[in-house]
């Protein structure tokens, strides 16, 4: 099967539901094993977490938009998509940074790469939680 069927193999198993009044993406009943399997390694210590289901629905989606046909088209597209999936205000980026304590690791990781100025730091820090979930949808891909 090809990287691209595997993608759109693996997207159609969510779906976009309204509950209590907020729209959430879910597993289908069908979803198989393995992609529950990988969306909980993506989540680490954080599960449940609505974030992190989202962020990994989004890659796989984005990557559907794509021409994927090897595993170095994953890695030739993967920061440009990242980077659109970072958010772009810095309330979304505060909201994200509080939603969960262990995000606060991240942020000590951005700190490491040394940003230009404070408001590259929280950007950097959710880039870089979203290039874990990137790896794991990848992993999911490929093996």
């Amino acid at each position: 099967m090809t990287l691209q069927k595997k993608i759109d193999k693996y997207l159609n198993q969510f779906e976009i539901k309204k509950v209590e009044g907020e729209y959430k993406t879910l597993f289908k009943d069908n979803a198989s094993k393995k992609l529950m399997d990988s969306v909980r390694e993506a989540h680490g210590d954080k599960l449940p977490h609505d974030w992190t289901f989202d962020t990994y629905h989004s890659i796989l989606s984005n990557l559907s938009d794509y021409d994927i046909k090897t595993e170095e088209d994953l890695e030739g597209n993967k920061f440009e998509l990242i980077e659109g999936l970072v958010d772009v205000y810095t309330s979304d980026l505060t909201a994200w940074l509080h939603d969960h304590n262990s995000n606060v690791h991240y942020l000590k990781e951005a700190l490491e790469n040394e940003p230009e100025d404070e408001f590259q730091l929280l950007g950097m820090a959710q880039y870089i939680a979203i290039e874990e979930i990137y790896n794991e949808v990848v992993d999911l891909l490929t093996r």
